[in-house]
């Protein structure tokens, strides 16, 4: 009976553990779609910024 019993938290606790580990996967791939947004909107501007340079120096060499 002893021996059931131990065999029975143990399971408890892995579960536990797959539990938490589900949800800090979960976090991560949020943090990382998060990031990769932000990577796209810094791209995203340094693109414009450097057309906006481009012309400026279009309009300077003119």
């Amino acid at each position: 009976m002893i021996f059931a019993d131990t065999l029975y938290t143990n399971d408890t606790q892995t579960t536990k553990a797959r539990r938490e580990k589900r949800k800090s996967v979960k976090v991560n791939y949020i943090l990382i779609a998060r990031r990769r947004e932000i990577q796209k909107k810094k791209r995203v501007r340094d693109s414009v910024k450097l057309k906006q340079i481009r012309v400026l120096k279009e309009i300077v060499v003119r």
